[in-house]
């Protein structure tokens, strides 16, 4: 029961804050723009708009518990994609470079919605000017 008042507070609290703004840019990735953290997919990203989401809510509020099991996972496995994720976190730093760029890589079920994720890199690029 704590689980399920925690994730309807959290979708409650990120519906709030912020809407999933998705749009593709000249090279056709796939950018959302949350708060002060952009995500972006590949091009030729094999995850869907639904699962798009799912990971832009698990890199945003990593915090939280995602993680299913079904019964066609249980008898049969995983049925898994993997794919590679930029982020940009905004306005970390106070003196450039002052934003941060992650790469993750990112691996789904299709079939239960399991999603893993493991930070691959990551370093400071300058995007913002200074305040």
């Amino acid at each position: 029961m704590k689980k399920v008042i925690s994730v309807l507070f959290a979708i409650i609290l990120l519906s709030n804050m912020c809407v999933f703004g998705s749009s593709a840019n000249a090279s056709g990735e796939n950018i959302y723009q949350i708060g002060n953290k952009t995500i972006i997919f590949n091009e030729s990203s094999a995850f869907s708009i639904e699962e798009q989401q799912t990971i832009v809510t698990q890199l945003v509020s990593p915090e939280q518990e995602h993680s299913t099991y079904g019964l066609m996972c249980t008898l049969f496995g995983h049925k898994n994609t993997t794919e590679a994720v930029q982020t940009i976190t905004h306005r970390v730093d106070t003196k450039a470079p002052r934003c941060l760029l992650e790469n993750f890589e990112i691996t789904t079920c299709s079939r239960c919605g399991e999603t893993t994720t493991e930070r691959i890199s990551y370093y400071y690029i300058s995007c913002c000017p200074e305040d």
